[in-house]
């Protein structure tokens, strides 16, 4: 059989008319004289006067990328910065608020300066901003941050606290657990306001804004956070910050030989918890000296005066399983012997026990920012002056709030027909109180 060539379709160049073609385009370009570059406009052609700029923001971080660990080294280091809602510069104190509302909610405030991201000497008992940022912050808090200046949870003319981020399914996979092996011995002292080294480790997968404190080998011991001053009246910075349980006699001691006075402090002990059944409970206290204890924001024990070793008791409170159940114990000795206990009787009980909360120590993540007091230390760089003497964080969108149009977009990676992916969330529009109309003096 004799096979016969196709002839040549004019639709259907072969590879070499192909090359040829490409050759002779080439000698045709090679030989147009070259021209200068073409400066392309950055504003409005045919616009004599400035107009506002329109960005559009889509939303295309994808879940859960959004509420993963941002800082992923596995050990910490004060040597590096790490950024978040706390200022990495300063330290702070945990604030235990009884009863929360819109205008107030426990929080960690700022007490000064850290010396290279470290809280030592006077600022022992402190947290460092830098290590709450490392252990806490999810990727996109910084990135609200940057824009907004951050969520704000409480915003009065007064006060302003920001909350984390957080999502139901945050697990250990996107926000792993910090075992007390990621912080050295040194690190851990000028970090947080824990003495005590050793097994610890700090846990926010599933727990929502809160961070959990482990020990003693990741059980949780069941105790309350401590914090002692030397003075009677819970003034000032504090001497000692530890977690444990309230039963102490220390007769003519220290409870911290070298770090806390032998006479004349006092102390504060906080627990947020839940109440383990449903009925009603009391509270004990025995203390040498003065005693002061709320339940939920009620006052249900006072003897705040010097006194030899006393039992009070607090009156019936009904508590139904599951409801908070947040207690903040205070004390002061002013001399010769010092013992405080505080013990419980929940339902069903037949005799008063030291009062161990079952939960870990479980801190929120809020932290209040733009405080000018100057015990707060240097307001950070974000804060922006408002009246009254006030400061507010701003970002980005407030920055150019009257230059710029903002609109957004929702993102969603589901190949599925039956949701919406890119879908206009907030048109086009200025979103501060005043915006430049183009033409018009500034």
């Amino acid at each position: 059989m004799k096979y016969v060539p196709a002839p040549e379709s004019s639709a259907a160049p072969t590879h070499g008319r192909v090359l040829a073609a490409l050759q002779s385009l080439l000698l045709l370009l090679c030989s147009v004289p070259a021209q200068a570059a073409t400066a392309l406009a950055n504003e409005p052609v045919f616009a004599a006067a400035a107009v506002p700029g329109n960005l559009a923001l889509p939303l295309s971080v994808e879940f859960p990328t959004a509420i993963s660990v941002a800082h992923t080294d596995l050990v910490y280091s004060a040597n590096a910065t790490y950024t978040g809602y706390f200022d990495p510069n300063k330290c702070y104190t945990y604030t235990a608020v009884d009863v929360e509302d819109a205008n107030n909610k426990s929080h960690f405030a700022p007490a000064g300066t850290a010396a290279a991201h470290t809280c030592a000497g006077a600022n022992d008992a402190k947290w460092s901003g830098n290590f709450l940022n490392w252990a806490t912050t999810p990727t996109i808090d910084p990135f609200r941050w940057a824009l907004t200046g951050g969520f704000r949870v409480v915003d009065t003319p007064t006060t302003t606290i920001l909350e984390r981020a957080w999502g139901s399914p945050q697990d250990s996979n996107n926000f792993p657990d910090r075992p007390w092996w990621s912080v050295s011995d040194a690190d851990m002292v000028g970090a947080t306001p824990f003495r005590a080294t050793g097994p610890w480790t700090s846990k926010l997968a599933n727990k929502g804004i809160l961070m959990e404190i482990r020990a003693d080998n990741m059980t949780c011991s069941g105790g309350l956070l401590g914090t002692y001053y030397n003075n009677t009246n819970l003034s000032g910075s504090p001497a000692l910050t530890r977690f444990e349980a309230v039963n102490f006699d220390w007769v003519n001691a220290s409870p911290a030989a070298g770090i806390v006075n032998n006479d004349n402090f006092s102390a504060r002990w906080t627990s947020s918890s839940t109440a383990p059944s449903t009925g009603t409970y009391t509270f004990q206290t025995s203390s040498d000296d003065g005693v002061r204890l709320w339940v939920n924001g009620n006052l249900v024990i006072d003897n705040w005066t010097n006194h030899v070793a006393t039992l009070n008791t607090s009156t019936n409170i009904a508590l139904t399983e599951g409801q908070p159940l947040n207690v903040r114990l205070e004390y002061f000795e002013g001399g010769s012997q010092a013992s405080i206990s505080l013990s419980w009787k929940p339902p069903g009980a037949g005799a008063y026990s030291v009062y161990t909360p079952g939960d870990c120590l479980n801190l929120p993540i809020r932290v209040k920012v733009c405080d000018p007091s100057p015990a707060a230390g240097p307001l950070e760089a974000n804060c922006v002056p408002y009246s009254g003497g006030n400061y507010k964080p701003e970002g980005l969108m407030h920055k150019y709030a009257d230059r710029i149009r903002y609109s957004v977009f929702g993102y969603l990676n589901d190949p599925s027909p039956l949701r919406d992916a890119g879908v206009l969330r907030a048109r086009q529009k200025f979103v501060g109180p005043t915006y430049k109309i183009p033409g018009l003096p500034e």
